[in-house]
């Protein structure tokens, strides 16, 4: 979910022009794979530099191809500061008669 600051930015038309020109220009490279995992479709054209309020109207960061990646979601997620993967996993769980256990590692999906 964008932040209130990113809300207008996301919605205005040059954001939709470069999101489409880049998804188009990474579908002829590649067919439109994630730029991490090389397995999954595309989801989200994502930041490298992330936007903050003093650099969204910054068009070499904001709309500029070379900042900017196409991610699946999962992979998105794991990104610093973005989703669930950047949340530590929970140690111990509790089974549906109450027995606690320890989380069995986690698989990332991207791998």
């Amino acid at each position: 979910m964008a932040k209130d600051f990113a809300k207008a930015f996301y919605k205005s038309k040059k954001w939709q022009d470069c999101r489409q020109s880049f998804i188009d220009e990474r579908t002829l490279i590649d067919g439109g794979l994630c730029q991490i995992c090389h397995k999954k479709l595309g989801y989200i054209v994502h930041h490298k530099v992330m936007l903050n309020a003093s650099n969204i109207t910054d068009a070499s960061i904001s709309l500029n191809f070379d900042n900017l990646m196409f991610v699946c979601k999962d992979c998105h997620d794991n990104l610093p500061g973005h989703g669930v993967g950047n949340k530590e996993p929970k140690k111990y769980f509790f089974d549906e008669s109450g027995q606690i256990f320890p989380t069995p590692p986690l698989k990332k999906n991207c791998e």
